[in-house]
């Protein structure tokens, strides 16, 4: 994978590389939330069959929240970062500004307990869980081209389509794995995209 070229420091590019700095350590903290979660919860959560969002109800929930907030704001700033530095960069952005807003709809309203009846609550969760899903697959199909065309990042075009590609049967496993294996399917979706936002971040930190 080229990564692209460091430019000479200008306030623009220390701006990007701010923000970009900014996003990889919120994007990095919801995976970690998530591991750190699960040893406190060891005895009531099973991460091969329960949504990472069940680790709100349990014992320090609360992280689980934050973590969200912290993902969210680091899409959305990948979003702005790569509207800056690449060229005709358009959809993207707008697909993960959206998926970011999204996320901190998922910290508000959470999910209900399993085998507790549905609320109007968690199926804005879920709601905003899958059209999440779907905004950053779409985000990172869209960002093929325009990256394809700017010498600064068409290194990583093909990687970033590689990506955009895997995370259409990693999404299709969430319905094919079942109940049983939900949470494995999940974190598998989960972790293509935030592997690619992280990239895209620390690509931009050359800038």
């Amino acid at each position: 994978m080229t990564i692209p070229s460091t430019t000479a420091s200008t306030p623009t590019s220390a701006g990007v590389r701010s923000r970009a700095t900014v996003a990889l350590v919120c994007l990095a903290s919801f995976p970690i939330a998530v591991v750190i979660l699960q040893f406190i919860q060891p005895d009531d959560y099973t991460p091969v069959s329960h949504a990472m969002s069940e680790l709100a109800l349990g014992r320090a929930g609360l992280l689980m929240g934050l973590a969200f907030c912290a993902m969210g704001t680091g899409t959305i700033l990948v979003a702005g970062v790569l509207r800056s530095t690449v060229e005709r960069m358009r959809v993207t952005p707008i697909l993960l500004l959206i998926a970011g807003v999204l996320d901190f709809v998922s910290a508000t309203f959470r999910i209900n307990a399993p085998g507790t009846p549905l609320t109007t609550v968690s199926n804005i969760h879920e709601m905003a869980g899958a059209l999440t899903f779907l905004l950053m697959t779409a985000a990172m199909f869209a960002s093929y081209l325009p990256m394809r065309h700017d010498s600064r990042w068409s290194g990583f075009a093909p990687w970033s389509l590689a990506w955009a590609i895997l995370s259409v049967p990693a999404f299709l496993l969430i319905p094919i794995l079942g109940d049983a294996r939900f949470g494995l399917a999940q974190r598998i979706f989960v972790g293509l995209f935030i592997t690619w936002l992280i990239t895209v971040a620390l690509i931009a930190r050359r800038e």
